[in-house]
């Protein structure tokens, strides 16, 4: 490992629920389970979980002992994010995500490319639609694909400022690419790998994650 730091974002406004990634899944809070499929990778030698204020004390105490360190603030976590190394950015909205992921994206970045992402083919299909909602056309799915996390950036391609505008950003962390300006490799992704926000998706996370315990 070479001081790599993975950024594990629990927090996004507009976004989550402030309080949903501590939820049990599995028996266990599920943005625990986002901390432990990073370190467990390998690939990286320490978390810095980003949370809302409300749960701060909470989520400390789930990390306590592990290589963690919690923030409310975005530029703070932002700035202790900085390291000589990549940089991996996760979403704790997809705790079911396999460490084998982090190491997917992490040895594209180490082959040479600036980003990596994981990505799924678009299984369902889908249609184009004018202003008035009717449908128009059925786009190609062939070049279309799903995003997912954890994302992969080359050391330096994330400084404090523009990290700190990706945590405070509204939009799904999945975008985050796209601010290093950069062209953005991709890996095979996972089904397990899908976010958790409604209530249909953690009875399906529940179900999986027993499956797959």
């Amino acid at each position: 490992m070479r001081g790599t730091v993975a950024v594990v974002v629990a927090h996004r406004p507009g976004v989550d629920g402030p309080s949903d990634v501590l939820a049990p899944l599995v028996g266990v809070p599920a943005v625990l389970r986002a901390v432990h499929a990073v370190l467990a990778s390998g690939s990286v030698d320490r978390v810095v979980l980003f949370v809302g204020r409300e749960v701060e004390a909470a989520a400390q105490r789930l990390v306590d002992g592990l290589p963690v360190a919690v923030h409310t603030d975005a530029y703070e976590a932002a700035r202790c994010a900085q390291t000589p190394g990549p940089i991996v950015l996760h979403d704790a909205a997809r705790p079911l995500a396999p460490p084998a992921l982090t190491v997917a994206v992490m040895d594209a970045v180490a082959a040479g490319h600036a980003v990596a992402v994981p990505v799924l083919a678009l299984s369902d299909t889908v249609k184009r639609v004018d202003v008035a909602g009717i449908v128009v056309g059925t786009p190609d799915r062939g070049g279309l694909r799903v995003l997912q996390t954890p994302q992969a950036f080359r050391a330096g391609l994330l400084g404090t400022d523009v990290l700190a505008k990706v945590l405070a950003a509204t939009e799904p962390l999945e975008q985050a690419w796209a601010v290093a300006g950069e062209p953005a490799a991709t890996v095979p992704g996972h089904p397990l790998a899908f976010a958790v926000r409604s209530v249909w998706e953690r009875e399906l996370a529940e179900l999986l994650g027993r499956e797959h315990a």
